[in-house]
């Protein structure tokens, strides 16, 4: 599809009964439109006798997405004359599959393959239909182009690409073998929980909240969720919220300060072992840079169980990950159930409440995952510091490095 196409595709969407598109809706629609795309849109419009508004130009919302792209994720190559090569790497481009990373040399895709040449089939993972899952991420590796998580044999499956080459069985089969149990939540978060007013009046919950009396010495985990309970409705009381100019740190430090409050008094300030990791942005992202991002996520992940492997047997162990992006968060998990391949997958997604009238509705089940997360971690760091280190060596690759 040409630019041409693309660009009436949208104008036909937006278009009002009056044959009239704004401006500030095209952009507003996050189409990531580059300089000298404007010309581009306007004669297109002409063609079609659409009236364009350009009353309105907010074409900022662009650039600062772009700036924050920068700051939080490693830049991909997705020039247009790189697009069209991503079909040939791992089969169609649809929105569904990943778009990928850095161009291959021939050096590094003889590294690649040869990595899985040298793996025994005797420890590869044998699914119940037969199927090595090693040997199906090498007739991947060997149709690529550019990185990709099988690179470092990981298994993304989240990535849609796979269903090319595993069955819908299998890819279940996968994910259930990968599928690290969690904490429960204690009884009595969920009691408190219960008890806040089944109601959209912020007020009549910030009241109720008020009332609750938490020793902070003797129940962290009723403090940290009436806090940041209190800590959440108060930006809408201040007008903090929603969101519109803030910059980075303030969504850190005032949007998800619950994050890193969670994890205070706990055994995981001791700082030793890394058994999470998190990344923050300021621009919500969309599901295919969700799978970008959860690439170049999966490395740390991985470098972080490849070290814990040499303190505690790596089957039992499991790295928890989370891209906050927005007022948007997703929560990854990266475990090496079998074999030598490490799967990550993307658990769940939650939003932080955008409105008064929903804040019941987004928070609640956001904190709760919050709170179940550093349980789990903690729990894992518990099994490591008990368990006898680990006298057999791990059989899980490296992550993969470009050659200089």
């Amino acid at each position: 599809m040409n630019y041409k196409e693309l660009i009436a595709s949208f104008l036909l969407e937006l278009k009002n009964d009056t044959q009239q598109v704004a401006w500030s809706d095209f952009v507003g629609n996050k189409r990531s439109f580059k300089s000298g795309w404007v010309t581009r849109v306007t004669s297109v419009a002409r063609d079609m006798n659409i009236q364009l508004n350009m009353e309105r130009d907010n074409w900022f919302i662009i650039e600062n997405s772009l700036a924050s792209f920068e700051q939080t994720v490693e830049v991909y190559h997705q020039a247009t004359e790189s697009a069209s090569n991503i079909s040939e790497s791992a089969g169609s481009s649809s929105s569904s599959k990943s778009k990928l990373g850095q161009l291959l040399n021939g050096s590094d895709k003889e590294k690649v393959l040869k990595l899985y040449e040298s793996l025994p089939e005797s420890k590869m993972w044998k699914l119940s239909t037969g199927k090595h899952v090693e040997k199906a991420m090498y007739d991947m590796a060997k149709n690529l182009n550019y990185e990709h998580p099988v690179c470092s044999v990981i298994l993304d499956l989240n990535d849609k690409n796979w269903e090319e080459y595993f069955s819908a069985d299998e890819l279940d089969e996968i994910n259930a073998a990968a599928n690290i149990e969690k904490q429960l939540l204690p009884t009595d978060f969920q009691t408190f929980l219960d008890g806040i007013p089944k109601t959209t009046d912020l007020r009549a919950i910030f009241s109720y909240l008020n009332t609750q009396i938490i020793d902070p010495f003797e129940n962290r985990a009723l403090y940290w969720l009436k806090k940041s309970l209190q800590n959440s409705a108060d930006m809408f009381i201040t007008g903090c919220l929603p969101i519109t100019d803030e910059q980075e740190r303030d969504i850190i430090r005032r949007v998800w300060s619950c994050v890193d409050e969670s994890f205070d008094a706990s055994d995981l300030q001791l700082r030793r072992y890394e058994l999470g990791v998190a990344e923050v942005g300021k621009v919500e992202t969309d599901s295919t840079k969700i799978l970008n991002d959860s690439s170049k996520i999966s490395h740390v992940m991985k470098s972080m169980l490849l070290n814990l492997s040499k303190h505690c047997p790596v089957r039992q162990l499991a790295i928890e990950g989370m891209i906050m992006s927005g007022l948007k968060t997703n929560f990854f998990q990266l475990a090496n159930p079998n074999g030598y391949v490490c799967v990550i997958n993307k658990k769940n997604e939650y939003f932080y409440p955008v409105h008064a009238k929903e804040f019941t509705k987004k928070m609640i089940p956001l904190l709760k995952q919050i709170w179940i997360n550093k349980l789990t971690i903690e729990a894992r760091l518990d099994a490591l510091l008990t368990t006898e280190p680990n006298s057999s060596q791990s059989i899980i690759p490296p992550c993969f490095q470009k050659l200089k």
